[in-house]
């Protein structure tokens, strides 16, 4: 991949473009993260360096300063925007349904899609994450307590004391576990677990006849 110099007439324009300019920077700052993404998936996060990310996303080691502060800053900001792709598209899918069995399907197979779709970001963002640098560790615990915290606002409670707080964690933790379980052994798709990994959330809050009717369809 060729590395633009300062002097190079491309640069120039884009100098003198802000429109130009602010297409460059987003270009570049896309091939940076998705280096970082890259990088990370091979287990190499720990001894991340600014020469490295530059030279995979094939950048100038001052390109990839003006864009971000440090190498850990670059992999939070990759995992963020994958996690802001993934998102949008469950929130889409979840806010399309009245019921709430058919929002967690919805949204849920929204995921897995997704996730088939960009398993370089699955990986990211189940694999790698949990277990990266303290930064990334610290926001993948932000996003799971916000999960948690959406399940418990919008899930059915049959009386006050029959779900305690933790519960929608608890949910949440197995069906990451079963997600990162799938993606480390590298067997296939996620979409097959949809029905699986449905009936898990809803056991706890629509009972076992639910899941049982889950897992039956």
């Amino acid at each position: 991949m060729v590395v633009l110099s300062a002097g190079d007439p491309r640069v120039m324009h884009q100098r003198s473009n802000p429109v130009a300019a602010a297409g460059a920077r987003g270009r570049q700052r896309a091939r940076i993260l998705a280096a970082a993404t890259e990088i990370i998936c091979e287990g190499a996060a720990s001894s991340l360096s600014v020469a490295q990310l530059a030279a995979r996303a094939g950048v100038s080691a001052r390109t990839f300063t003006n864009l971000f502060s440090d190498p850990r800053t670059c992999l939070v900001e990759a995992f963020e925007d994958a996690v802001t792709l993934a998102s949008r598209r469950a929130s889409v899918a979840y806010n399309a349904h009245e019921d709430w069995l058919e929002r967690i399907r919805a949204a849920l197979g929204a995921l897995l899609g997704f996730a088939d779709e960009r398993p370089e970001l699955a990986r990211l963002c189940i694999l790698h994450a949990p277990s990266g640098p303290a930064p990334l560790v610290v926001r993948c615990r932000e996003h799971t307590d916000m999960l948690a915290k959406t399940l418990e606002r919008d899930a059915p409670c049959p009386t006050p004391d029959s779900v305690r707080p933790w519960t929608a964690h608890a949910v949440i933790g197995a069906v990451l576990g079963a997600i990162h379980a799938r993606l480390a052994r590298d067997a296939g798709q996620l979409m097959p677990m949809r029905n699986q990994l449905v009936a898990t959330i809803i056991l706890p809050y629509l009972g076992p006849d639910a899941a049982a009717c889950e897992l039956a369809r």
